[in-house]
């Protein structure tokens, strides 16, 4: 099994690899997540708004990298 593992990473193009890494991130699309946020530690404190900038595949995706409440996001937009 170990001598496995060493083959496979000798045999490692990291060249091809990278080739992978840039495709993938120039498919992917930027949204633009506008979300409410609030001043205290509560709900009854003064309610503000903010954009976040996340880079993913789709639009599900982007609502889980955000790593925000789903009620807290006003809009979603696809940049």
């Amino acid at each position: 099994m170990e001598q496995l593992r060493i083959d496979w990473w000798c045999n490692f193009n990291k060249e091809l690899y990278c080739n992978y890494l840039i495709a993938k991130d120039e498919r992917m699309n930027t949204y633009k997540i506008l979300y409410k946020y609030y001043k205290g530690a509560n709900t009854d404190a003064e309610c503000c708004q903010a954009v976040k900038y996340v880079k993913a595949d789709d639009r599900q995706e982007a609502i889980k990298l955000c790593g925000l409440w789903h009620k807290l996001i006003i809009s979603i937009e696809k940049v």
